[in-house]
Parts: structure tokens; sequence; C-alpha cells
């Protein structure tokens, strides 16, 4: 009898204990939808003279409306595409570019590779998270280039880009 009570008991225990959800790592999030980017910037900050910032986004030479529809797919095994919208450049582009990615430094940053297209001709960059949800998030990198008034000198170039799901 004593038996049958620890069997009932532990079989009562073990069915009212519900199911804890994990939620989604954030690997998962990325590649849970497609992701446009939404606003792109860039801080000028010369070896000598002002820094400028300017709104890449909405600057037609730099990112055309054409480019303003493609989106990226984040995929299993750290793939990645940049898909053609609707809109196109020329009609030679491709309807997409694969490229890969994945994150590190405990989440915080990201990485691409061979996504020339997407980071104006970088091949390579580790961008870090500035912001980061489900729907929307915003990454910023540097590059430093010789500056034009001293080439022993780097002006330093940082981007801005911020994504949203849809």
């Amino acid at each position: 009898m004593k038996y049958l009570l620890t069997i009932v008991a532990s079989l009562l225990i073990v069915s009212a204990c519900k199911k804890v959800d994990t939620p989604p790592s954030r690997e998962e999030e990325l590649r849970s939808g497609r992701w446009k980017h939404s606003a792109m910037t860039l801080k000028f900050d010369p070896y000598i003279g002002k820094d400028t910032t300017y709104n890449l986004y909405d600057s037609v030479p730099v990112w055309p409306a054409c480019k303003k529809d493609n989106f990226i797919l984040f995929a299993e095994g750290f793939d990645a595409t940049q898909n053609r919208g609707d809109l196109k450049c020329d009609e030679s582009e491709p309807e997409t570019i694969p490229f890969h990615w994945y994150l590190s430094n405990d989440k915080k940053q990201i990485n691409f590779y061979n996504a020339d297209n997407t980071f104006f001709g970088m091949s390579s960059i580790t961008a870090d998270f500035m912001n980061y949800s489900t729907s929307k998030f915003t990454i910023q990198y540097v590059d430093l280039q010789p500056s034009h008034v001293n080439n022993t000198k780097k002006d330093t170039l940082t981007y801005t880009h911020t994504f949203v799901k849809f």
C-alpha cells in the first residue's frame, strides 16, 4: 500500500508539472523573419576637420529606391541571403546574394562575411548591437581609412544600420 501511494503521488506530481517554454535564442529570432534596412548613417570623423554625419538611407545616389526593398534572410548553419525586392537597380542584378553570419561576444556582436553588397563593398565586418528587439535591431561598426590630409594617419568612418522585421 505504501508503494502504491508513492506511485500515485509521483504520477500526480508528474502530470501536474507544466512544461516550461524556453525563449527563442537570438539566432532563432533572426532566422524567424525577413529583415530590411530602415535607416543607415555614416559618421565621418576625419583626422583633421569637423565630424559630419550623413543619412545614407535617404541619399538616392547611395541608397536608391531599388535597394530599399531588398531584404535579408538569416538561415540555419549561419548562411544568409540578401534578396532582391520587387524593384531592380539593373537587369543583371541577381535575385539572391549569399553571405555568412554568426554572433559573438555573448551575442552582443554580429559578424558578416562575403556581404559586400549589403555593407558597401566591405567583405567582412564585426558590428556591435546598439539595440535589439525581436522586430528591430541596430548595429554599428567602424572602418579606419587613410586620411586624405596625411596618409600615415586615419580617418574614422562609423556606420550605423537599422533593420526591421517584416
